[in-house]
């Protein structure tokens, strides 16, 4: 089975992906496109808000991080040769994980934590990780007649999970909670200073 999504074909033979070049100028297009556009629907100019990481600087940055998760993609699965932009989803990870510390830490500060604060979020993640698991190691076993280790599916569903296959792009959730158990732990040491 290819791992490539994108096909086409010249004249001699089929080709499992787009040229670097080709990719490279589809990128500034739509980069060009979309700036054309966020300068057509930017009618009034806002007041600046002083507060770090305001509402809308926050949802500009998640947008282009989302932006950054499409293009890593696109470069990493589509796009023939090494490029520079493969990283790119790597990138929006970060920018999503600091959006969100900044936004639990405004939330929450350092004062307001509790052990409800853990279970929240416990159950925020866990569930719809479990419920997306079991879709996967079903799905995967009745289509393509796959069967995983047995240690690997218990560790998928304690939420260990692995940047390998068979659920290797799921790692950010293993990430996710150890920041939020850091965050937790960091108030304790917070609170005895």
């Amino acid at each position: 089975m290819n791992k490539y999504f994108v096909m086409h074909s010249n004249d001699e033979f089929l080709i499992n992906q787009i040229s670097k070049v080709y990719a490279d100028k589809t990128l500034i297009m739509i980069s060009i496109i979309l700036f054309i556009l966020i300068v057509i629907t930017i009618k009034e100019r806002r007041q600046v808000n002083d507060d770090f990481l305001s509402i809308e600087t926050s949802s500009f940055l998640r947008g282009c991080a989302v932006l950054l998760l499409l293009v890593g993609h696109f470069y990493l699965k589509c796009v023939e040769g090494v490029s520079f932009f493969e990283r790119a989803g790597n990138w929006a990870v970060v920018v999503f994980l600091f959006i969100s510390g900044n936004a639990l830490y405004k939330s929450y500060g350092l004062s307001n934590l509790t052990s409800r604060f853990i279970f929240r979020r416990l159950d925020k993640i866990i569930l719809p990780t479990w419920i997306c698991l079991l879709l996967f190691y079903i799905l995967s076993y009745n289509i393509n007649h796959y069967s995983y280790n047995w240690i690997m599916v218990a560790l998928s569903f304690a939420c260990i999970i692995l940047p390998r296959p068979p659920d290797g792009p799921a790692w950010f959730i293993t990430y996710i909670l150890f920041l939020y158990f850091l965050y937790f732990v960091s108030f304790f040491f917070y609170s005895f200073l």
